[in-house]
């Protein structure tokens, strides 16, 4: 019918799966397609980082569809990165003579927020005054993942204190715990951004390892229930094999290694026997 009407010579087909369904885009002939991306206003942040979270270059022929998805997708990235007030603003210029549409995203960045306070959703009651202590700690400002009320927000330092905040739950004995980052609420009458966590934990579990050493580090590599919630019997084996192993590669080529559940009145211990 496009064809028909003599709205274009060539009409071409464009079919895209997405999330939501499939995007069908009729490419009329001769077409425009996308130029290059500017991003004035955002020259703090590199230029090849800010082409990475536009996706470009862009499929096809240009549409304002296009356009519009990586306004969304750069405004996230602003976002993320502590500018919850950006604004960005495409703009588009015609190449006629070489068929092409180059995309000026004016962007305002606005104020830099600051860290307000840390939500811990979920995090059990007996430990979390301690884990809102250790996320404003020495050790934690030592590794990156420190979240101090007032201080400048980093996306990159929230990740930090996500993995933190799960290392502190396995010493708690909270093994298999997850610690996900939810989101960040901002309230503009004061910059600052609350910082939620969805804390997800077992019932506690200790572990006890008698007749040999071994360093808290790769205790941790080699029992698989520090990395999973639960005590599946599979685990448990899974984790007197990796013992046995780790002791033979030792040079103790006879080690036996028993294991055992035991209920006590702080939680679930395994016990590990090195013979």
């Amino acid at each position: 019918a496009l064809k028909r009407s003599g709205a274009a010579k060539e009409i071409e087909l464009d079919i895209r799966p997405e999330p939501d369904g499939i995007r069908v885009i009729f490419v009329l002939q001769p077409a425009m397609y996308f130029g290059i991306y500017e991003f004035t206003g955002a020259e703090r942040f590199a230029y090849s980082r800010l082409l990475q979270v536009s996706d470009y270059p862009p499929r096809g022929a240009y549409n304002p569809t296009d356009v519009a998805r990586t306004r969304e997708s750069v405004t996230k990235f602003f976002q993320q990165n502590g500018y919850f007030e950006a604004e960005v603003r495409p703009e588009t210029k015609t190449d006629d003579v070489h068929g092409l549409v180059n995309v000026i995203f004016h962007v305002t960045l606005k104020r830099h927020a600051r860290f307000g306070d840390v939500v811990l959703s979920g995090a059990p009651p007996t430990e979390e005054k301690k884990l809102q202590h250790d996320l404003r700690s020495w050790r934690a400002r030592v590794q990156g993942a420190a979240i101090r009320p007032g201080k400048s927000y980093s996306f990159r330092r929230v990740q930090k204190a996500s993995q933190f905040l799960e290392s502190q739950l396995i010493k708690y004995n909270y093994l298999g715990s997850r610690a996900q980052f939810e989101g960040a609420e901002y309230d503009p009458s004061n910059h600052r951004a609350n910082i939620h966590f969805k804390v997800t934990t077992g019932p506690p579990v200790h572990v006890k390892i008698d007749g040999g050493h071994v360093w808290a580090r790769t205790r941790r590599k080699l029992l698989p229930i520090y990395q999973q919630a639960g005590l599946d019997p599979e685990l448990i084996q899974e984790g007197r094999r990796n013992l046995i192993s780790y002791f033979q590669a030792k040079g103790y080529f006879n080690t036996q290694v028993n294991s055992k559940i035991e209920t006590l009145p702080t939680g679930e211990q395994v016990s590990y026997f090195i013979v």
